[in-house]
């Protein structure tokens, strides 16, 4: 059975790119999408998935603060967070908040599938990409 994997990202083309490149995998499905973390807080109550990508810049709650609610409602999802900015800037703290994963945008496209996969079977350390 897929992964089931849900993404938050204001910007409506980065959403759809994210959708495209999981459309191409077989083994992760998109389960949903939000365009803020207040509406993935609501949505995410009745949707189940095993892992969510949330961008780091969001409009109203940063997907900073998303992560650290959203894992005390569900701290059995993994969460990756990606972002514009280097990892040094926001990295330690995405870490902090719980998430599994940083990731930079740059590249993402081509990194994005297999650092689901990773983190959907690695173990309890975090990773940057």
């Amino acid at each position: 059975m897929p992964h089931q994997i849900f993404i938050v990202e204001d910007h409506p083309i980065m959403r759809q790119a994210y959708a495209n490149v999981l459309d191409r995998e077989p083994d992760l499905d998109l389960c949903g999408t939000s365009a803020s973390a207040e509406e993935a807080l609501e949505t995410l109550k009745e949707v189940s998935c095993d892992l969510v990508v949330v961008d780091v810049s969001l409009p109203g709650m940063d997907g900073l603060a998303f992560t650290e609610r959203f894992l005390k409602m569900k701290p059995e999802t993994l969460v990756l967070i990606i972002s514009g900015h280097d990892e040094a800037v926001l990295g330690d703290r995405a870490r902090r908040a719980g998430a599994r994963a940083y990731l930079t945008k740059k590249g993402l496209g081509r990194m994005l599938a297999g650092a689901i996969r990773k983190e959907l079977h690695s173990g309890l350390s975090s990773s940057t990409y």
